[in-house]
């Protein structure tokens, strides 16, 4: 299976998911601070109405999670981007935190 990194549709204009309340087992993700590369692409985000946003960022050949929380921006660390696919995908279910 290959990620899917394009820009979602309607990129600019686009109303982020809505992240439900995780499970009691959901997996924790170790959260970094975050590191911005020169060339990266916002792919895929949360609705900015929750506290915490989540976004998925490509850049240099991997992706990560990027997480704005009050007014703390943390990271996951940089991964493959099948994995980091699966990690998005993993936080929008509420299988991940």
């Amino acid at each position: 299976m290959t990620a899917d990194l394009t820009p979602a549709q309607g990129a600019t204009t686009e109303h982020g998911h809505h992240v439900p309340h995780p499970v009691n087992n959901a997996d924790k993700i170790r959260w970094w601070p975050a590191q911005r590369e020169q060339r990266e692409r916002e792919l895929r985000w949360t609705c900015s109405c929750r506290s915490v946003v989540y976004v998925l960022v490509a850049g240099g050949g991997g992706a990560w999670i990027r997480r704005f929380h009050s007014s703390e921006t943390t990271e996951t660390v940089r991964m493959h981007p099948d994995a980091a696919v699966a990690l998005w995908a993993k936080i929008l279910a509420g299988e991940a935190v």
